[in-house]
């Protein structure tokens, strides 16, 4: 799990939604914004993560909780290998996501990004 400073909260999602771009990957579609300066007055390097599995795909609470466990471990193994711009992403899990191993699915990911 990512650490709460570093996931996107409820206004920067709003916000990401509304005015981010988005890309697709077969199991994953990433919403994302790359913030202006009113956004983030600072020139610190912020990058904001978000995981969303839906209820619509994945009924239960556990296997909704499981792949959103999967995709920050994922995030964070990537994120010790590369080094991101400012961003405010969203990582929305598709169908077929639970059934991927997770080197699959750190790939596909890693692909998004």
């Amino acid at each position: 799990m990512l650490p709460k400073s570093a996931r996107v909260n409820k206004t920067l999602f709003d916000t990401v939604m509304k005015h981010g771009r988005v890309a697709y990957t077969p199991h994953f579609s990433f919403r994302y914004l790359y913030p202006t300066t009113d956004t983030y007055p600072t020139k610190k390097i912020i990058v904001r993560i978000s995981a969303v599995a839906t209820k619509k795909i994945f009924k239960t609470a556990v296997a909704r909780h499981a792949i959103t466990r999967k995709v920050y471990r994922a995030v964070r193994e990537i994120g010790e290998r590369l080094t991101f711009p400012t961003i405010s992403l969203i990582i929305f899990a598709k169908v077929g996501a639970e059934k991927l191993s997770f080197e699959k699915l750190m790939s596909e990911i890693e692909e998004g990004l």
